[in-house]
């Protein structure tokens, strides 16, 4: 999760580590600027978001509730795009963290995004996304 208010207010970067702790069953670590950005008002140091990096067993069961209860509950779901970097890595933006049903949606008083990052062994584009469409993600139709 990246929070561009989580600098200014020490609640939200909370909020959000509770928030991802619980969708993931694992305790956050906080992201912190590499350098300092002018423009942003970002000095070298200043917390940008936290994030979770899961595997094995914690993982599958992550992706398996990702693709059969939370990616159903997202409002007017076309399906996913693709988005493959060369390497075959696969990235998923969810614009509302309410999605997952961890979240109690009244607890929410910044509504944040989450933006998911599956790694994969492949080192090429088309034997990742082959092997999401095996494994039954829903992509948008190519037409």
């Amino acid at each position: 999760m990246g929070l561009k208010k989580a600098k200014d207010d020490k609640t939200v970067l909370e909020e959000a580590q509770a928030h991802l702790a619980a969708i993931t069953g694992q305790k956050p670590v906080i992201t912190k600027a590499r350098k300092a950005i002018s423009n942003f008002a970002i000095r070298q140091g200043d917390p940008i978001g936290c994030m979770v990096t899961l595997r094995g067993k914690m993982m599958f069961e992550f992706l398996e509730r990702l693709h059969r209860i939370v990616l159903p509950r997202i409002r007017d779901f076309n399906g996913i795009k693709r988005s493959f970097d060369r390497f075959g890595n696969f990235t998923i933006g969810l614009r509302d963290e309410s999605v997952f049903p961890e979240i109690n949606p009244d607890s929410i008083k910044n509504i944040k995004g989450v933006g998911i990052t599956i790694v994969t062994s492949s080192l090429e584009r088309e034997i990742s996304e082959k092997m999401f469409e095996l494994l039954g993600f829903p992509f948008v139709k190519v037409k």
